[in-house]
């Protein structure tokens, strides 16, 4: 019998992820508005501390999904084509988001070190840090601007991806969503 749901370990983690991303871009926008001070750094700090443990995330559940294939999708073969191409897509972003983020905190002149959950210190990437020092704020400047369109791009990609959810849950009356959110019983085919 063909599997028809996402597994436990695959929601949990995709729901996770999700909140953790949603949570990031609010946050992420939000604190670069603030004045510098105690209050913008801790801001900082868990911004970065939540972007490591993304990575760590997505790339457990990228790993559970080659071990643990999803349930295929059905439908026509050029929406079956766009979905599979939004998903690798999505972990794309959720993996290079946050690793612009360490690049570009990585070629700060300020050298403000990363320090994951208050636990350990992310160290800097040397080939970003030993930059010389005139070299520092132009890379880091440049960084930004990737770590931003990226954000904005994985923003749209997951407003995209819930509309599509939503679009087949709603007006084509399908168990694409369900197959996604426990104890929600799917439809008999």
């Amino acid at each position: 019998m063909a599997k028809t749901r996402y597994d436990g370990v695959a929601m949990i983690l995709h729901w996770t992820i999700a909140f953790a991303i949603l949570f990031m871009l609010i946050q992420g926008w939000l604190m670069v508005e603030k004045p510098f001070g105690d209050d913008k750094f801790a801001d900082y700090q868990l911004h970065k501390s939540l972007g490591v443990t993304i990575i760590a995330a997505s790339l457990l559940r990228l790993g559970w999904r080659l071990l643990n294939p999803p349930p295929p999708l059905d439908g026509p073969r050029v929406e079956t084509f766009a979905a599979a191409a939004a998903h690798w897509a999505l972990y794309a972003l959720m993996i290079g988001v946050p690793i612009s983020g360490w690049l570009m905190v990585s070629a700060s002149p300020w050298g403000i070190p990363t320090v994951v959950w208050g636990v350990f210190d992310l160290p800097h990437l040397p080939m970003l840090a030993d930059l010389p020092a005139e070299a520092k704020e132009p890379t880091e400047k440049r960084l930004k601007t990737v770590h931003l369109w990226a954000g904005y791009a994985l923003a749209g990609l997951a407003a995209a991806h819930v509309l599509a959810a939503m679009r087949h849950s709603m007006m084509l009356g399908d168990d694409t969503l369900a197959r996604m959110l426990p104890f929600i019983p799917l439809l008999k085919k």
